[in-house]
């Protein structure tokens, strides 16, 4: 939930408490800071000057937030020209409120995907207590499909009713997270994983949706695969948007490596 802080005073002009010096702005009685939750910082005040000095006198972008709140930078500004030869200037602010980077926002969305049989983790028998798997339910190796039988007895594939089955849906999650860094660094790391495999992300706690992760094997080490990232200049800050697919069992070590490591089976 974002927090708003209202700050109330009196205007203060270079002539006292109660006048205008309309050839330098000041901040008026009002201006607001708002706190995201997550770190971000945004504030909005609005000055007053003349008409002729509004082009000027409008803050620049990166100018410090002329309030109490000192992490604050201007990220756009606009001027309003008046009655009586006067100009409203309105800035927007933004910030962080601690290091270089704000917490990574999450939204996931579970849903289904087409996947191979062949991938079902009950596909293959198991030895170890002897277990029969699908492949044993009429499976032809040559053809890659389940064929039918010559009756409906139940050791025939009839029985089993598999014939022509290729695929299954599989429970698969797509994760969205976003975060504000004044750091370019940090917005290089996002871009170079595009593509590789994680275990979690730093500032996030992922494990809500990689609880259903059960490794299909010794080589599907991670279960987040980030599929996209992308970023756009937010003031001084840059806004950094992820795109993650976590697979229930994993991604394969040899086709996708890890953006973390250089893990092996």
């Amino acid at each position: 939930m974002a927090f708003t802080q209202i700050t109330k005073g009196t205007f203060n002009g270079s002539g006292g408490a109660t006048s205008l010096n309309t050839k330098d702005p000041a901040l008026q009685p009002n201006y607001s800071v708002e706190f995201d939750g997550y770190g971000l910082i945004t504030g909005r005040a609005t000055f007053t000057c003349t008409a002729s000095s509004a082009p000027a006198k409008t803050p620049k972008r990166g100018d410090v937030f002329p309030g109490r709140e000192k992490r604050l930078y201007c990220h756009r500004a606009s001027y309003t020209i008046n009655g009586n030869n006067l100009a409203t200037v309105t800035a927007e602010y933004v910030g962080i409120e601690n290091g270089n980077s704000t917490k990574l926002n999450v939204v996931g969305d579970i849903g289904t995907a087409s996947e191979p049989i062949k991938t079902h983790p009950e596909f293959k028998r198991s030895d170890n207590p002897p277990t029969p798997g699908l492949q044993d339910k009429g499976w032809d190796s040559t053809k890659q499909d389940f064929v039918e039988g010559t009756n409906g007895a139940t050791s025939s594939a009839d029985y089993f009713k598999l014939t022509g089955i290729k695929s299954f849906m599989r429970p698969c999650v797509q994760i969205a997270a976003s975060l504000y860094t004044s750091d370019r660094a940090i917005v290089s790391q996002y871009l170079a994983a595009v593509g590789k495999t994680c275990q979690n992300l730093a500032g996030a706690d992922l494990s809500i949706y990689t609880g259903i992760f059960k490794a299909d094997s010794t080589w599907h080490h991670e279960p987040c695969l980030i599929t996209g990232a992308s970023y756009e200049e937010y003031g001084i800050l840059y806004k950094v948007k992820i795109s993650i697919r976590v697979a229930p069992g994993g991604w394969h070590s040899l086709i996708y490596k890890s953006a973390t490591n250089n893990k092996s089976k």
